[in-house]
């Protein structure tokens, strides 16, 4: 079953005891077991890619445009 962490903490932290843990990104395949359903219940494991994650690595940031100087009135 493929499971991706809720946050970066938890990907660093989260190791299943057969499957190991998560690579620095995207999922990971772990067994259908109980394990794995509890994390999931618990709110530590998404089933589904982050909608976040997958829209932010497609997006490019814009680039800040510099505000026009304003003279100094005297």
């Amino acid at each position: 079953m493929k499971v991706w962490p809720k946050n970066d903490v938890l990907r660093k932290l989260l190791k299943h005891p057969l499957a190991g843990g998560f690579r620095d990104e995207g999922e990971a395949d772990w067994p259908d077991d109980t394990f794995t359903f509890r994390l999931v219940r618990d709110g530590d494991l998404l089933t589904e890619a982050p909608a976040a994650l997958s829209h932010s690595k497609l997006a490019t940031p814009k680039e800040a445009t510099p505000k026009e100087a304003t003279p100094k009135e005297k």
